[in-house]
């Protein structure tokens, strides 16, 4: 599992990661390693699949949904803004974070969308379960990988996700003391044993003492196995067309990548 996660965090050119059990649970580890609690809001993509929203609601949070816009479908940057420049006004409490999905693999408007959350201290986080590969063109974020943005970005390995392997999902963040602090809300909150790599063990709580965690999140042992029988990670393959066509069949051929089961000769 460690091979996969470091693997994984380098194809999307994040620090760190860490693998789940579904990128559902990902996203719940991620709202819980980012202290979003009951009474909290979170501002979330209205057209998206329901596991976006679902762990809102294990934390007790509420979720207010943000429309898209005509341009990319996903959450529109306008509305963002608008509504924490009013709050901002008004004296009223800002959402704990905005919780941005880019569906159907188109980037969404991000940087205006950070920018706002900067302005008023609000938490970002990407869903890019659907997006996997998918960067940015133009713009300050340009070369940037959706998910490798906000605080924490969380993938999906589901079965009909860009790569499989036959379930899963990953948390991704550049934040070192984050991507230490989550390993105990995805493995029930239990300590680090001994053998266990270093920076599995940074909560330093005794063995077999739990921290308050209470959710089993982590991935199965096996499903990386799944991952190198259905192909390359998108950095990987890149890499690889890069090298035996170059560069200009590369730009063409970018993005399509093998699928397990393929019937293809």
């Amino acid at each position: 599992m460690p091979r996969f996660e470091e693997a994984f965090s380098r194809s999307v050119n994040s620090r760190y990661g860490v693998a789940c059990a579904s990128g559902t649970a990902a996203i719940h580890v991620a709202l819980q390693v980012a202290g979003i609690s009951a009474g909290d809001e979170v501002f979330v993509s209205d057209f998206t699949f329901i596991a976006t929203a679902n762990p809102i609601t294990y934390r007790g949070a509420t979720p207010v949904f943000v429309d898209a816009n005509d341009a990319t479908w996903n959450m529109d940057p306008v509305l963002v803004a608008e509504e924490l420049d009013r709050r901002a006004a008004r004296g009223i409490r800002q959402p704990k974070a905005v919780l941005v999905a880019h569906v159907l693999g188109m980037p969404a408007d991000l940087a205006p969308i950070q920018d706002a959350c900067e302005r008023h201290g609000v938490i970002l986080l990407e869903d890019a379960a659907e997006a996997l590969g998918a960067r940015y063109a133009a713009g300050s974020l340009v070369g940037r990988q959706v998910g490798t943005i906000g605080l924490f970005g969380c993938f999906s390995f589901n079965g009909n996700k860009i790569i499989t392997t036959g379930g899963g999902g990953l948390v991704a963040t550049a934040d070192e003391v984050l991507a230490e602090t989550r390993q105990a809300p995805h493995d029930a909150g239990q300590a680090a044993r001994p053998g266990v790599p270093p920076r599995r063990d940074r909560l330093q709580l005794p063995p077999h003492e739990h921290g308050g965690g209470r959710w089993v999140w982590r991935n199965s042992n096996g499903c990386p196995s799944s991952w190198r029988a259905s192909g390359p990670l998108p950095g990987d393959t890149t890499r690889r067309w890069a090298r035996r066509q170059g560069s200009r069949s590369l730009r063409v051929r970018r993005g399509r990548f093998p699928r397990c089961g393929s019937t293809r000769s």
